[in-house]
């Protein structure tokens, strides 16, 4: 072991036992303190899915997690809502690996950082600073030791740049924690996968997220069955727990979350006690029922009223400042408290180092944010709701939507906004959380409201009005808009479908073709690339570079195994696309190449070009069959019949040929205007032609009469 290890794993224990570490520790006695470790008292193993639309699993996220430290892939990124157990987890996992590491040192260390506290900019070395290593040793680290970086919490951590970046120097596997649908598809890309800072592109093999699962009934059973055998408990039978949550449709439905779930036990005996009705007991009440609990029975309600303002206080200037802690001494002094006191009566905020102060768990601090917003607004007090989009922390919107804050007064809001401007953050706030509630704005009148940056996904705006209005950076994504009327409305960035977005090069792309099956999107660039899109989720696959100028065209053979590219390097490339290599480059042509094409069995593929020739060549000699002449100009484009017997070409002659495959025989000449793209009808019997003079010719192939102009570009 290197001699520096012994202070990492010191502070890495501390990390991962936070605020209350034991008294005494010895590196030999990690595997009975992960049994005694509080949050892991009633830790029951996690599953996991590879989709987020998976409501349950049988697939152990542990088993996952160890299978991804074998691989070869470097980093793992773990999605789970608020509450799912994915802290809980990474302590988990970060106590076992130090198991590991302890019994063979050549194994990799695990590094476990709460990114909600971890320093912004130099994450590894800043944390290894503290540590009380030099530059020198932490140097050596980077050399010689393998690490297991686990990073949890990455919605709370205040740098969101590529992280994969900062780790290259690194011998490192990576597990990343962060919150569902806190990213995008695209920000997953642009900030877990590696950036070629040459290209400016962002390369590599996408990660693919695993997915907390909820609790299972089976789950729910083990962990009712420790939590009654624990001394806290004041009921021992587990099954008294379980007949009262099933009792109530609301809880039921929360139980299936492990942090609602402790809620629910910590609070269900004193509910019961009470005869309070359990049924649409709401996460709401749920959490202000705990708080009110853990806060101190025996306390004044004046005391329980000055702590409940202190912390929505706290909570929503942590929202404004975009973190997960705050110094305030001035708004703690006037509540006649310091950073100096213990706050030893003020659960659930804690000090966090020596001069700041967080919650111990993020939804606390959206709870209390959400709260102070849904007092003030159900009094018409709207200054603070007019400071900041909401959809920046969606949980408060959720949050506010079951404190049933009035529809009057939201839509009051909104409709100020029509003749006042300066309120747009409070409407579009006020937009957001009626949604939330799954309020219908069908056939109200919004004409000029002001809700720009809006969240109205999956909104009913059946025959609404917005005429005028501002929807800029709205997000409509599968909102119903049957009549709604639009007319001049700013639609500046709003989102209407949930498509992923192509990251591109600074080069522009010259062409795009999709594979048969619909999963790849190819597109030929300006600067002589071919890049590989995964077209679901708008992911690189690769870039292909064997071209040495602009690529003109793109085609796909029939299995959608092999893509030919034609370019101004008067080369045609053929690519093996599970392989991403180059086939063959198939030379020939005198000039630019501008067209290419497969025919539908792919044994055949077509290219066309600036030297008035198309050409024949065999794909799987890789060999020219045949140079067709007759062309007095550039051939721009080519394409195949529906069985392959005929091979069209067109270009700035004004004329597209007819070929016979076969023969090389010219069998049609259609006379027009110049020809930029053809393509036949699925049947082959129509031939489209593209004009400049932009107008789109269809041709009857067997007659080869015009049967119509479209016209109209």
């Amino acid at each position: 072991m290197i001699n520096y290890i012994e202070p990492i794993i010191n502070i890495l224990f501390s990390s991962v036992w936070g605020n209350n570490p034991p008294e005494t520790y010895t590196i030999s006695e990690n595997s009975a303190l992960i049994q005694n470790h509080p949050a892991l008292k009633f830790y029951i193993p996690l599953k996991c899915a590879d989709t987020i639309y998976s409501q349950h699993s049988d697939i152990d996220l542990e088993e996952k997690a160890l299978a991804f430290l074998q691989n070869n892939s470097r980093l793992l990124l773990l999605l789970g809502n608020s509450g799912a157990g994915k802290t809980t987890f990474c302590r988990y996992l970060t106590l076992k690996l130090i198991d590991g590491y302890l019994a063979d040192n050549q194994a990799p260390l695990p590094l476990y950082l709460d990114l909600g506290s971890a320093p912004k900019d130099q994450l590894i070395t800043t944390t290894l600073n503290r540590a009380g290593l030099n530059e020198a040793e932490i140097e050596s680290l980077r050399k010689k030791q393998k690490f297991i970086f686990i990073l949890d919490a990455y919605d709370e951590y205040a740098s969101k740049g590529n992280l994969l970046n900062q780790f290259d120097k690194w011998q490192a596997k990576i597990i990343i924690s962060c919150r569902n649908r806190y990213l995008t598809r695209n920000e997953e890309i642009s900030l877990f996968t590696p950036l070629n800072l040459d290209t400016n592109v962002h390369e590599g093999k996408l990660l693919k997220p695993l997915y907390i699962a909820s609790f299972s009934p089976a789950q729910l059973t083990e962990y009712l069955k420790k939590y009654a055998a624990a001394d806290e408990s004041p009921w021992k039978d587990w099954k008294q727990y379980l007949q009262k949550i099933d009792s109530s449709h609301t809880l039921k439905g929360q139980a299936a979350n492990p942090l609602l779930l402790y809620l629910i036990v910590s609070i269900l005996p004193g509910l019961s006690e009470r005869g309070e009705q359990l049924n649409n007991y709401t996460r709401d009440k749920l959490y202000q029922a705990f708080f009110e609990l853990q806060f101190s029975l025996g306390q004044s309600a004046s005391g329980w009223e000055k702590f409940f303002h202190l912390a929505q206080d706290l909570a929503f200037a942590m929202f404004l400042a975009g973190k997960n802690q705050t110094a305030e001494p001035g708004l703690l002094e006037s509540y006649g408290l310091s950073l100096d006191n213990t706050l030893s009566s003020l659960f659930p905020i804690q000090k966090c180092g020596e001069n700041a102060l967080r919650f111990i768990h993020q939804s606390f601090q959206e709870y209390f944010a959400a709260h102070k917003l849904y007092s003030e607004t159900i009094n018409n007090k709207w200054e603070n709701l007019n400071k900041k989009l909401l959809t920046q922390d969606p949980a408060i919107i959720y949050f506010m939507a079951e404190m049933k804050t009035t529809n009057d007064n939201l839509l009051q809001i909104i409709e100020k906004s029509k003749n006042n401007t300066d309120i747009d953050k409070a409407s579009a706030n006020a937009a957001s959380i009626l949604n939330a509630s799954h309020f219908s704005f069908s056939g109200l009148n919004l004409a000029g409201a002001q809700i720009p940056g809006a969240d109205l996904s999956d909104a009913m705006l059946e025959q609404t009005d917005l005429t005028g209005a501002n929807l800029s950076g709205t997000n409509l994504r599968n909102s119903f808009l049957k009549d709604a009327v639009l007319t001049d409305c700013y639609l500046q960035e709003v989102e209407f479908v949930d498509l992923p977005y192509i990251e591109t090069l600074d080069s522009p792309a010259r062409c795009l073709a999709f594979s048969p099956d619909g999963t790849i999107l190819a597109a030929g660039y300006s600067n002589s690339t071919v890049i590989l899109w995964e077209a679901a989720s708008g992911r690189l696959i690769r870039r292909l570079s064997g071209h040495s100028a602009q690529v003109n065209s793109l085609s796909f053979n029939c299995g959608g195994s092999i893509l030919a590219s034609g370019g101004d390097d008067k080369n045609v490339c053929l690519w093996s696309i599970p392989q991403g290599e180059l086939i063959a480059t198939l030379q020939g042509h005198e000039d630019w190449v501008r067209g290419v094409c497969f025919s539908p069995d792919g044994a055949l593929l077509a290219s066309g070009g600036d030297d008035k020739t198309v050409r024949l060549w065999d794909v799987v000699q890789k060999r020219v069959e045949g140079v067709l002449s007759g062309h007095d100009d550039v051939v721009m484009s080519v394409a195949f019949n529906n069985d392959g017997s005929i091979l069209a070409s067109g270009g700035y002659d004004k004329t597209i040929r007819l070929w016979d495959s076969n023969s090389g025989n010219l069998i049609n000449t259609f006379n027009g205007d110049v020809v930029l793209c053809i393509c036949f009808s699925p049947d082959g019997t129509i031939l489209a032609g593209a004009g400049e003079d932009h107008n789109i010719r269809l041709w009857d192939v067997s007659s080869g009469e015009i049967i119509t102009v479209l016209e109209g570009h």
